[in-house]
């Protein structure tokens, strides 16, 4: 039998006095390294710093005006599918929020806002469903999805979240949506000239991530993929428990909503978005 000395390697961030832990801890940091990769995008926008340490990305809008976009916004939309809007969608129990998440405090938009507002407690908040756009079967269903909705993309906006390609399940749906896309990101941009637009895709279907980074990046948006999230069991919530609602009612998990994020998966789609908006 030979005895090892595990003193200095208590303070590695992969020991546990588990062989099991330390075999999570391996799979936490390989699938934390593989989103790092997914995550580099091969054209980054310039950033620089005023009088006051704050940050700013350049940014050239459609019509070649030059355009500082700042890290910590003030007016912010958010576009998504159930992970952002799936809870009450009819308002009948205060609000929609993300499905699965065990109350609206839960979700990767309270998250992600809660980080803005430590920031900037005056910015603004708005929502955005773009489901119907992922699930369009027609060039003419994703152009009424456009004009339908293109008051939400306002001359004020410093900040468009882009959460999407989860429901694009189909090849129908992939040949819409890949033939489309380039003309939502370029509608956003001509509407919102001074705002920075992150796209975020791969929860349930990563199959499109690829495509959506193809075209955004190329038109000046960036990209995040968290794929990865999916692999770990404790980013998902379990059948049975409580959700509470915004007016305090509650409902339980059904095994319908057990695919999505739960508490700590909502948690770890947030903490992605936040270290990319560099505040």
């Amino acid at each position: 039998m030979t005895i090892v000395n595990l003193i200095g390697y208590q303070t590695n961030e992969l020991f546990d006095e588990k062989l099991s832990g330390i075999i999570s801890n391996i799979f936490s940091k390989t699938d934390s390294m593989q989103n790092q990769l997914n995550n580099m995008n091969t054209e980054v926008l310039p950033v620089i710093r005023n009088g006051n340490g704050d940050k700013y990305s350049l940014q050239v809008g459609i019509d070649g005006t030059l355009h500082s976009i700042p890290h910590i916004p003030n007016k912010v939309l958010f576009m998504g599918n159930s992970l952002l809007l799936g809870m009450d969608t009819d308002g009948i129990h205060g609000g929609a929020f993300g499905m699965c998440a065990t109350s609206p405090q839960n979700d990767y938009f309270y998250h992600v806002k809660q980080a803005i507002l430590e920031k900037n407690s005056e910015c603004a908040f708005s929502k955005l469903h773009d489901a119907s756009f992922e699930q369009a079967e027609t060039d003419e269903s994703s152009q009424s999805y456009i004009s339908t909705n293109i008051s939400h993309w306002t001359n004020d906006l410093d900040l468009i979240i882009v959460q999407i390609g989860d429901n694009v399940n189909s090849e129908i749906r992939k040949t819409v949506f890949t033939n489309n896309l380039g003309n939502l990101v370029k509608t956003i941009r001509e509407n919102s000239p001074k705002a920075r637009v992150i796209f975020v895709s791969g929860w349930f279907n990563d199959s499109i991530s690829d495509t959506i980074m193809d075209i955004v990046t190329k038109r000046g948006c960036e990209f995040l993929n968290i794929s990865s999230l999916r692999n770990d069991p404790n980013n998902y919530e379990k059948t049975g428990n409580t959700i509470t609602f915004y007016d305090g009612t509650t409902t339980t998990v059904k095994d319908t909503w057990v695919t999505h994020p739960g508490n700590n998966g909502m948690k770890k789609i947030a903490d992605i978005i936040i270290a990319k908006l560099d505040m």
